[in-house]
């Protein structure tokens, strides 16, 4: 269940029925690559939006140099969970659709950078049945009976490190790192396109 305090919705934003304008910020994390309709879920971001509030939305980068050196084995890939993928400008224009116009980029974001750059290099160079083993072993628990699978995933993962690190940096600095985030404001004109 949510926290005490906390409103759980468990259904499309468009059908949760929201006030015009209640909201000074609205949060899409890591969820909009996921949507049906992306461009119909920023309209109604939009509409939510207070006239002087602020979207952020973060979504992997397809752009970026992961998505480029890991191809199908990028971590952020994740077909088919993720239904659409975004660079800086499809993105933009999605935005732009919806009435709504980027003010900021940026591409970092620590944790989905480092992750993605340790389970994309595991995916491609360490072989098994399964892709995002790391991943699934860290969210679902340690299983006692793949002791030996978890050990090599652990230890691969410390010695990725360093690598992941240099390259989170780097590709920040290049403005090409794994996670794409923009902050973004209703348009003075305010009509969706």
């Amino acid at each position: 269940g949510a926290p005490e305090g906390v409103v759980l919705h468990r259904q499309p934003l468009t059908e949760i029925g929201f006030e015009a304008e209640y909201f000074d910020v609205v949060l899409l994390w890591h969820s909009l690559e996921h949507m049906s309709d992306p461009v119909h879920t920023l309209l109604e971001c939009q509409r939510i939006l207070a006239r002087h509030g602020t979207l952020v939305v973060g979504v992997p980068n397809f752009g970026s140099f992961q998505s480029r050196w890991f191809r199908d084995h990028w971590f952020h890939l994740d077909l088919p969970r993720h239904t659409h993928h975004f660079t800086r400008d499809s993105l933009s224009a999605c935005l732009e659709r919806a009435g709504l116009e980027a003010v900021s980029f940026s591409t970092v974001t620590i944790e989905q950078n480092l992750l993605g750059f340790v389970q994309s290099a595991q995916d491609r160079f360490m072989p098994g049945p399964d892709k995002q083993r790391l991943y699934e072993l860290m969210k679902l628990g340690f299983d006692q009976r793949r002791w030996g699978e978890a050990l090599a995933l652990f230890g691969a993962a410390v010695a990725l490190t360093p690598l992941a690190v240099a390259e989170t940096v780097v590709s920040a600095f290049l403005g090409h790192g794994a996670s794409l985030v923009s902050h973004a404001r209703r348009r003075a004109s305010g009509a969706p396109r």
